[in-house]
Formats: C-alpha cells, structure tokens, sequence
C-alpha cells in the first residue's frame, strides 16, 4: 500500500520515498509513498519530477490500482527497489486544478439546490414556500407578458393570467 501524502497535506509540494516496486516494461515506478494525486473522481491526476541522483526525470502519469501508486517516467532507466527518490510536483498545475475544482464546486450548488426542488422523484428534497433559498413551489411558468408592455422581451413569472 501506497502512503497517500495528497490526502492529509494537499499543500504539500515535495516529498521522499522509496521505490518499492518497478515495471521496466510499462517505465513507471510504485513509490511508498506519494504526494502525486492518481486522478479520480473527475480530477486529473498530477505531474512533477522524481530524482534519485543524476537529475530530476518528469513524471508524466500516475494511477492508483491494487493498492499502489504508479508513476510513470521519462527516463530510458529506472531506479530499482529500495532506492530512495524525491518528488517534487509540478505546484503551479496543482494548484490551477485546486482552484478550479473549487470555483466549479461552488458555482454548481445553486443548480444543484434547484435540481433538488424541481425533481419530482424527490418530493421530500422540494422546497417549501419559507425555502431558505427563495424558490416556491410550484414554480412560475415564464411566459411572454400579455399586458401590452412595449418591451417584448419582458418575461412574466406570474401563474395567473
């Protein structure tokens, strides 16, 4: 089993480890432990460096299976078992895709909160008329004003007629 590093300090930027596990065929190494995130959950995973004494070599993919980490490296050598390693992330993806998540997190909610008070196999999830978020039910059918406004595109909430 990997340590995963990125789910207590998702700050944290460098790391050492061992390699505890090395498939020359496939060029990518199982460390001991990881500050790489492996992707998931629609997030990609990360990418960064790994050096083990003649420079750092790029990691350019990481995925979880079976327990362990695997990051792959372009290098023509890989280190063998035991070796120690230090990783260093590529900080401004990291963080990019951080901020990302979050931004898109935060502007989902309002439609998720919606979807829950419109969707009729949730009844129990619709919102009432003291809705703390201002929707009532049965929501307003939007339709062209009928009053003789001049502007056309003035739309009316209003259920009655």
């Amino acid at each position: 089993m990997t340590e995963e590093l990125f789910a207590t300090d998702a700050y944290r930027r460098s790391f050492d480890a061992a390699v505890v596990a090395t498939d020359r065929d496939a060029g990518r190494v199982a460390l001991g432990r990881t500050a790489f995130y492996p992707g998931g959950g629609g997030q990609p995973h990360d990418l960064g460096t790994v050096d083990w004494g003649d420079g750092p070599v790029a990691v350019t993919r990481v995925k979880r299976e079976e327990g362990r980490i695997w990051h792959w490296l372009d290098a023509p050598e890989l280190p063998g078992e035991g070796v120690e390693v230090a990783g260093e992330l590529d900080w401004a993806r990291r963080h990019l895709l951080m901020r990302t998540h979050t931004a898109l997190s935060i502007s989902a909610e309002p439609g998720r909160r919606l979807e829950a008070g419109i969707n009729e196999e949730s009844a129990a999830a619709r919102p009432s008329s003291s809705s703390s978020w201002g929707v009532r039910w049965p929501l307003p059918t939007p339709r062209w004003s009928d009053r003789g406004e001049s502007d056309p595109y003035r739309l009316s909430a209003d259920n009655e007629a």
